[in-house]
């Protein structure tokens, strides 16, 4: 059985190549791998050639959906595997292992486990922030009836149509149509392997944070119009832009008194902070305001983006 991992990519010279040697040093066969590329302006088309892969440009929307969708479509393997170009490597058997699933008919795909990297100091913070006990919350609530296949047989990713063209949430609605796929083919089921891992940072940086956010703040709307989240998804989403709405009136207090009813969302979440940092004794709490500045900051941006009419999914625009 032949599988083809497919990586979209746009500026990942970092890791790209660690990503494609970890995976060519997987013993499995029949694999290829394709990357397929956003238009990337430093090292990442050489570094994927030099390891082996076979690289693409990106036709049409430049997006991480049309990205997956086009490598989806130059596949003549029965198995697709989709991984982020920011993923740093995968266990040496993280493909060995996941296709053992499909020797049993019923498999339609196999969810592998993310390990997160946490080795710069705003990853360390993203962390702290994680694990703050209303956030951790809101996660639960979100996650409850997710899941993510990353590998996933040719003719049920074909069935569903594939991930649609949008820029936040592509992932999460690619899930809802293989769920309704899968209801609608009841004996057909999706296998968990915890032994297939891959490892990926989160944040390398308040630069790359700030990118990323902008990024989610000029594709949300769209999103938001095709998905009509549920009620947790969507006070988690208005979070976010109300950080900088209820941080800057905390300093606009001493004009009028109404902004402390603006502010206290935010007094609630700092104290929070403060409280948990000194519970768990991990300074990095600390330092979770400045992070939330600048997650705010740039999802505000990008719907600004958005509202004035650049509205392209390019996470690099």
């Amino acid at each position: 059985m032949k599988i083809s991992v497919i990586i979209p990519t746009l500026n990942e010279e970092a890791t790209i190549g660690g990503l494609i040697e970890s995976l060519n040093r997987d013993p499995y066969p029949s694999k290829e791998i394709l990357v397929v590329d956003g238009g990337s302006t430093d090292g990442t088309l050489e570094r994927a050639r030099e390891k082996g892969a076979i690289v693409m440009g990106e036709k049409g929307p430049k997006c991480p959906a049309n990205a997956r969708n086009q490598g989806a479509d130059a596949s003549g393997s029965d198995v697709l595997c989709f991984l982020d170009g920011d993923v740093e490597r995968v266990d040496e058997c993280f493909v060995t292992h996941a296709m053992r699933h499909f020797e049993q008919g019923d498999v339609v795909g196999v969810k592998c486990e993310r390990v997160t990297l946490t080795e710069t100091v705003t990853g360390r913070v993203l962390e702290a922030s994680r694990r703050l006990r209303i956030a951790s919350i809101f996660k639960r609530k979100q996650s409850s009836g997710f899941s993510y296949a990353n590998f996933i047989r040719k003719d049920a990713f074909e069935a569903t149509g594939g991930f649609p063209l949008l820029g936040y949430g592509e992932d999460r609605m690619f899930w809802r149509k293989l769920k309704k796929y899968m209801e609608e083919n009841p004996s057909r089921r999706i296998a968990r392997e915890p032994e297939s891992k891959f490892y990926q940072h989160r944040g390398r940086s308040l630069r790359e944070l700030i990118r990323e956010h902008t990024w989610y703040g000029r594709t949300m709307i769209p999103y938001i119009r095709s998905a009509k989240p549920g009620m947790w998804e969507s006070v988690s989403i208005v979070a976010v832009p109300a950080y900088i709405v209820s941080m800057t009136s905390i300093f606009l207090i001493p004009l009028s008194v109404w902004f402390v009813v603006l502010a206290l969302p935010y007094f609630v979440r700092f104290f929070t902070i403060i409280f948990e940092g000194i519970r768990q004794k991990d300074g990095y709490h600390f330092i979770i305001p400045l992070v939330d500045a600048t997650r705010s900051v740039g999802f505000v941006w990008g719907i600004l983006q958005y509202l004035v009419g650049g509205r392209s999914m390019s996470r690099g625009q």
